[in-house]
């Protein structure tokens, strides 16, 4: 091998560890700009849930843009992860009926129809999530949006931690794995990052990585304020009531 070859390969090297902390910046914070963008839609929604099945079908257009993604073109942990959180999402909504008193809107109000058709639509979503990433991010929302939808439905608290934070590890890692393969799939995205195969593999990576630490990190700040409370550190154990 000629010197110039050796040459041409080494700038080729260093040329493409130059730009790799470009393309994984670039990839988290489009999965962050997303993954928050439809996390406050979410929350207007909430507040304003007559106007949830008009949000929910934008909330489906939005994950119909990353339609032509299949797991089958990701990295294998990607696919398991995303294959095993869409059949924990079809077990979830074929188990959970959603049925709860109406109380503080009535029977007919938009926000209860959503959620008894919510639930269907996500059981669909979670089939579908097998081979298509978009479902599982349809999906993971479908299930935040209804869940947060049973305050005002009922009229009082009605405490989602039970799954809440599920939810969102599913959502963002649904959105990092859409958006990454967004870059990957589509020649302007990838020219202007400069994503290959290995750094979209670690940019999936990253966003497992972060949802499940997110995850972990929420029982852990629980734990401190449990052993925190008034009563003393046991007083969770011997002195719940609920």
């Amino acid at each position: 091998m000629s010197l110039s070859k050796v040459a041409y390969r080494a700038s080729e090297s260093e040329e493409k560890a130059a730009s790799e902390p470009r393309a994984l910046f670039i990839a988290v914070g489009f999965t962050l700009l997303v993954y928050f963008a439809a996390r406050l839609a979410i929350a207007g929604l909430v507040a304003a849930p007559g106007l949830a099945p008009a949000g929910y079908a934008a909330l489906l257009a939005a994950a119909a843009v990353f339609s032509g993604l299949r797991y089958d073109e990701r990295a294998t942990f990607a696919r398991r992860f995303g294959r095993a959180a869409g059949v924990f999402l079809a077990l979830y909504f074929l188990s959970e009926p959603f049925t709860i008193p109406p109380a503080g809107v009535g029977p007919g109000h938009p926000a209860v129809l959503l959620q008894h058709a919510g639930r269907w639509i996500g059981v669909a979503l979670g089939v579908l999530a097998w081979r298509r990433p978009a479902a599982l991010f349809a999906g993971a929302f479908t299930l935040w949006l209804l869940r947060d939808l049973n305050g005002a439905v009922t009229g009082f608290y009605f405490s989602i931690l039970d799954i809440r934070n599920v939810a969102e590890v599913l959502a963002f890692v649904s959105v990092g794995i859409c958006c990454v393969g967004m870059m990957q799939s589509n020649a302007k995205l990838r020219a202007f990052s400069g994503i290959d195969a290995a750094t979209g593999e670690r940019a999936m990576l990253i966003a497992i990585a972060i949802g499940v630490g997110g995850h972990l990190g929420n029982y852990f700040y629980s734990a401190i304020a449990k052993l925190l409370l008034d009563g003393g550190p046991l007083s969770w154990i011997f002195d719940n009531r609920l």
